[in-house]
């Protein structure tokens, strides 16, 4: 018989699985304790509500995910007192790029990710995330001030958000596990091409002027 432990762990692959096909709004704890063979009212027994079960999701690769970026900059640093800023992105790209494309688990768990950005609650639901996530931003901020002197912390914060977004976004695309052949398809070859685009973008973000965004013009009505 399955320990109340492996029970929990069993909630939290299911549930993982789930929010990664269907979503956080597609999955329901019934479908979930179904997915994991457990009983409904156990499940509620470890998770009261599907939003804990969710952040617990989050949590659960995401305190490796944060260590890992944090370990792979202390190394760098450690390596190279001044890194440049190609080898400030390798080391925020490539351990997780590589980590995920070694994991299908890891995979589901960057397609939550990815749902999550765009909701318009993802403060709340991922509650969790922010705090490590902004320390971890925190510090690749500080080594590309040592690389880009005289930049700006606020462009070189936004240039490391719009980094973030790429990673994800890359993450996602090549972790489709569909067998139809795709031309759009990325793979790791590409990795080294897609570190070199992001340093670019950061160069570039760094340097920009800021731009007013237009305002939309209001249609003027007949009478």
């Amino acid at each position: 018989m399955n320990s109340p432990r492996s029970r929990r762990d069993d909630l939290l692959d299911a549930a993982e699985r789930l929010f990664a096909d269907r979503g956080f709004y597609g999955a329901s704890m019934r479908d979930i304790a179904r997915e994991a063979r457990v009983q409904l009212g156990l499940s509620t027994y470890y998770f009261t509500t599907k939003e804990q079960l969710y952040q617990e999701v989050l949590r659960r690769r995401g305190e490796d995910l944060v260590a890992l970026l944090e370990d792979s900059l202390r190394e760098l640093c450690e390596r190279r007192p001044r890194p440049t800023v190609a080898e400030i992105m390798e080391a925020f790209i490539v351990p997780h790029v590589r980590r995920v494309a070694a994991d299908a688990a890891w995979r589901r768990y960057s397609q939550i990710l990815y749902q999550l950005a765009a909701f318009e609650e993802r403060r709340s639901l991922g509650a969790w995330l922010f705090p490590p996530h902004e320390r971890v931003l925190d510090l690749y901020v500080e080594a590309l001030g040592g690389a880009l002197p005289g930049a700006e912390p606020r462009k070189l914060r936004i240039a490391m958000l719009f980094a973030r977004q790429l990673k994800l976004g890359f993450i996602v695309n090549m972790s489709s596990e569909s067998a139809a052949p795709d031309p759009a398809r990325l793979s790791l070859d590409v990795l080294p091409q897609l570190v070199d685009f992001a340093r670019v973008g950061v160069v570039a973000a760094a340097a920009a002027e800021a731009v007013p965004i237009p305002q939309p013009r209001r249609l003027r009505t007949r009478r």
